[in-house]
């Protein structure tokens, strides 16, 4: 689950900016659940430069936890992702804040600092912090599943290939074929991922298959968690990883062992498996 979450080894300058580039739109995306991660990156950097014309040690300040997860990351001695950088949010939050408040006399900590910004630029101060509001609601409101979203999706961002959409199309080829009486199993850690997205396309809730802690998986619980549904589609993806062989090709193999499984989706790390059990 780490592993794309350390800066690439024995890399070069320019592989390690771009992964620096990837990784901090993957943390906009966990952080927001925004869709358009270039822009809002964008933005934290404009926002460091606008803090920095007001205020150097202020931008200083809330820009050193970032650079430092970014070098650590790359050093391999700290993933920069998801809840493990968490801890980067109030400055990245300050950070785009400061694009709306562009550098005027009296705004900084300390010693009020003389506008640095030419009279014709003042002028336009409310049209260009009202322009940037407007952008940073687009980018941090709209949610990064859905046909609004598609629109603005960035180049930039792992997700187009990560396992949050690979996720929501699995959903959605799921919700193409599902019937009433079928049940959706997944592996625990994906529960809330596949309960989200099949909200959004009507499905019944689905059942959670956790591991036993040896990270085997008994036939009976897969058995008592089928019943007596006459389809069962098993949806598994890359959060976390158990002891070989791994919990989803346990599952596989239980439920072939009761009927016929075909594979319908594989994106990424995240497969969709539509077991027929009457026959």
């Amino acid at each position: 689950m780490w592993i794309g979450a350390f800066g690439p080894e024995d890399a070069s300058l320019g592989d390690q900016v771009s992964w620096s580039w990837n990784i901090l739109n993957l943390f906009v995306t966990s952080m927001f659940a925004a869709t358009a991660t270039s822009v809002a990156v964008l933005l934290v950097v404009l926002g460091a430069v606008a803090l920095w014309w007001r205020e150097q040690a202020v931008a200083v300040l809330l820009a050193t936890p970032i650079v430092a997860a970014l070098l650590v990351a790359i050093a391999q001695l700290y993933p920069l992702a998801q809840r493990m950088a968490l801890w980067l949010l109030p400055s990245a939050v300050v950070l785009l804040a400061g694009c709306l408040f562009p550098s005027r006399p009296g705004a900084g900590v300390g010693a009020p600092a003389a506008c640095r910004l030419a009279p014709r630029l003042r002028d336009m101060e409310a049209v260009a912090s009202g322009a940037v509001a407007t952008l940073l609601t687009m980018v941090l409101l709209i949610p990064s599943s859905g046909p609004l979203s598609e629109a603005f999706v960035a180049p930039g961002r792992h997700g187009r290939g990560g396992d949050a959409d690979n996720m929501a199309s699995a959903i959605a080829e799921l919700a193409r074929g599902y019937r009433p009486g079928d049940l959706i199993l997944v592996v625990a850690s994906q529960y809330h991922r596949v309960y989200w997205y099949g909200h959004e396309h009507g499905l019944a809730p689905p059942v959670a298959l956790a591991a036993s802690p040896n990270g085997g998986c008994a036939r009976d619980e897969i058995a008592e968690a089928v019943g007596d549904a006459p389809r069962v589609w098993l949806v598994t993806g890359s959060l976390w990883s158990f002891t070989e062989p791994a919990l989803p090709e346990l599952a596989v193999a239980r439920l072939r062992a009761m009927g016929q499984v075909r594979e319908l989706v594989r994106e990424g790390y995240v497969r969709l498996y539509l077991a027929d059990l009457t026959r």
